[in-house]
């Protein structure tokens, strides 16, 4: 679970194992993690910002602090591990980014053995929202340009169009006035209606989406790519606020999301004792849950009711919260008081 300055580890069982944080200015410290991942049997992150990328054990100890060779104009954005070496997305647009690129290719010292261009000016607004590789089981590595529709298959130095969405007129970058300065696009941002960004996340069964909204909001939804049919997933409480989940992962056929714990009180409270699961060897008293559940059964169409054939594998059935795993059993899906899936 990456967050700015810091990694959890936990078991495959879901129980807590240790933090990684060494975030600082010293020698062998990283300013920030824009990415990570396990590799070979240990830990690497990378900061874009340190022009570092480092290796740990398991056991949290540093292994190997990699300084970067190529140019210091780039910032170095999202980085994903490729064939012999890495590929990472510059922080676009970036002051220091002369040469405009929207990927970098490194070897394992981080020495640049290649890049691409990109074919438009960067954007004129500098958001860098969310992980913009996915890799496939099938190993193909899918990337996405900021504030795009656009993904691609990566190439060494090459991308093969991938697939591209029409997000309709209510992205607002459909208007290309909207882009031609910072000062248009900010007001366009804040001042019209629609969404700013949207981050799809790749499986190879569905592609899920993370819409941004102009009035800071965000709503989430899910493509069956077999049917290619498009659900919204509403996810909402009591006082009509947007329950938070950030996507994380595909895992057979499962869902993986994190959320507040404050959040995850929301939803057990729904819940009776036999629909759902804890694991880590926490007990509710630590995560600040109450131990009286209850469930009020509704015949209001919920999330899982929609998507019938979804139910061998359902949905947002794996949550991470804290040092906690939680799976929600597909006979929750009719439960809604305080919190509503629908």
């Amino acid at each position: 679970m990456p967050q700015t300055k810091k990694i959890f580890l936990f078991h495959e069982n879901g129980e807590f194992h240790r933090v990684i944080d060494n975030s600082g200015n010293g020698p062998n410290e990283y300013a920030n993690i824009s990415s990570s991942w396990y590799k070979d049997g240990h830990i690497e992150l990378f900061s874009g910002l340190s022009r570092k990328l480092q290796k740990y054990t398991l056991n949290g100890e540093l292994k190997e602090t990699i300084t970067a060779k190529y140019s210091k104009n780039i910032i170095g954005g999202s980085m994903h591990p490729f064939e012999n070496g890495y590929v990472f997305q510059p922080l676009d647009p970036s002051p220091n980014n002369k040469a405009e690129l929207s990927l970098v290719f490194t070897d394992l010292e981080l020495n640049q053995i290649g890049d691409i261009g990109l074919k438009s000016p960067p954007h004129p607004f500098p958001l860098n929202l969310g992980k913009r590789f996915t890799l496939l089981n099938t190993g193909e590595l899918i990337y996405r340009r900021v504030l795009s529709e656009g993904a691609f298959l990566v190439d060494l130095n090459h991308l093969t169009p991938y697939l591209n969405f029409d997000y309709g007129n209510d992205w607002i970058w459909k208007n290309p006035k909207n882009t031609s300065s910072i000062k248009v696009a900010s007001k366009a941002i804040f001042g019209e209606k629609g969404f700013f960004e949207v981050i799809p996340n790749f499986s190879e069964s569905f592609i899920t989406f993370t819409f941004y909204h102009s009035n800071r909001t965000t709503t989430k939804g899910i493509l069956d790519r077999s049917t290619k049919k498009y659900f919204n997933l509403r996810v909402r409480k009591s006082d009509r606020s947007v329950l938070e989940m950030n996507f994380i992962k595909w895992e057979n056929h499962r869902l993986v999301a994190s959320m507040h714990t404050s959040e995850l009180e929301n939803i057990l409270s729904n819940l009776n004792p036999n629909q759902y699961i804890i694991r880590g060897n926490l007990p509710l008293v630590t995560l600040n849950i109450p131990k009286t559940l209850s469930c009020l059964k509704s015949n209001s169409k919920t999330l899982l009711d929609s998507l019938p054939n979804y139910l061998s594998h359902p949905l947002l059935s794996q949550i991470l919260v804290g040092f906690a795993e939680m799976t929600i059993t597909k006979e929750a899906s009719m439960c809604r008081e305080r919190t509503r899936m629908w």
